[in-house]
């Protein structure tokens, strides 16, 4: 049984390749102890296809442990490399939201509180 319910990764700035390894080792962790996770793109500037793979690992690795996902403030050319990619397949498409209030409900659905 997870330790938390919901964690909220933020992903903000610029995404240079070199902090793509560190990012997963880093985050795919702590995602594990979590039912859910919202990644959240709000303030993310520019992101390119190493780091959008690391999205995907991320995301692949969250629902692999059961962990659902919820996409929050995706635009741009964020949202260009991620769709380009089809670095989001595997989320459903209620689980793409605007802000940290639409999450809420998106999360209390999900985990049935």
């Amino acid at each position: 049984m997870p330790a938390c319910f919901a964690a909220r990764v933020w992903l903000r700035g610029t995404f240079p390749p070199a902090l793509a390894s560190k990012m997963i080792s880093i985050i795919s962790v702590d995602i594990e102890e979590h039912e859910l996770v919202i990644l959240d793109f709000t303030d993310t500037v520019y992101m390119d296809d190493s780091a959008a793979l690391v999205v995907e690992q991320l995301i692949d690795a969250a629902l692999t442990q059961g962990t659902d996902c919820i996409i929050m403030g995706l635009d741009g050319l964020t949202a260009s490399t991620l769709r380009a990619l089809n670095v989001l397949k595997r989320i459903p498409r209620d689980h793409f939201v605007n802000n940290l209030d639409e999450a809420k409900v998106v999360e209390r659905r999900v985990l049935g509180r």
